[in-house]
């Protein structure tokens, strides 16, 4: 791992053995314990990664946050599995924070309703929507965090699913391609080569910010 990465990087956000049992559950048809399981583990670092790309407005991360529930729940029995369902995720996240941001008339509050067998995975959408001013409001705003702002905002996107998310080439490739879970063998393999390039660039654009900065010594 090469310094300037090594700056920018979170405590690792791990998925442990949880996606078997997500899957699990999803072969069996039981969309909710598939869908609540995965809000269980993974929906703070989803709101993390919106803060990201809204800027850490409050009531815009919110709002978005309550778009993507309502797309991954909607979306989730017609899942084909040819990515991971985290990839899947950030590529849904990505997507209705674009259309939010998008919007010229923004509704700031969304009632989303769920099928009535989803009580577990609507509670914990409500909680962690309750819990994003609390974590937007203690969340550090640094200089590094200065830095990555001055990136395009798919640069910053690329660096912080890849150095904070841990996410793999071939998951990126579906996140930032536009063509999600569309995308065939052949497609995955040439954007994972692309963003392995465009990776390289942006760790150097880093490095160059950062010495600019004075958080990293020149050798």
């Amino acid at each position: 791992m090469s310094s300037i990465v090594s700056l920018f990087m979170h405590p690792k956000a791990t998925s442990g053995s949880v996606e078997p049992h997500i899957r699990g559950a999803f072969k069996k048809a039981d969309f909710d314990t598939a869908a609540t399981l995965f809000m269980q583990h993974f929906g703070s670092e989803i709101v993390s990664f919106l803060a990201g790309r809204l800027k850490g407005e409050a009531a815009d991360v919110s709002e978005v946050f309550s778009q993507f529930a309502e797309d991954f729940w909607r979306g989730l029995p017609n899942f084909r599995w040819r990515t991971t369902i985290r990839g899947w995720a950030y590529a849904l996240a990505r997507n209705a924070a674009y259309r939010y941001i998008q919007q010229v008339d923004r509704q700031r509050e969304r009632e989303i309703t769920y099928n009535s067998k989803s009580a577990n995975f609507a509670r914990l959408v409500s909680e962690i929507r309750a819990e994003t001013k609390r974590h937007l409001r203690t969340e550090v705003k640094d200089q590094l965090r200065a830095l990555r702002e001055q990136l395009d905002m798919d640069d910053q996107t690329l660096l912080v699913l890849r150095v904070d998310r841990q996410l793999s080439w071939k998951e990126l490739a579906v996140v930032l391609s536009d063509m999600g879970e569309q995308m065939e063998r052949s497609d995955i393999i040439q954007w994972s080569a692309r963003l392995r390039q465009r990776f390289q660039t942006i760790k150097k654009r880093l490095k160059e910010l950062a010495i600019a900065e004075g958080l990293l010594d020149v050798k």
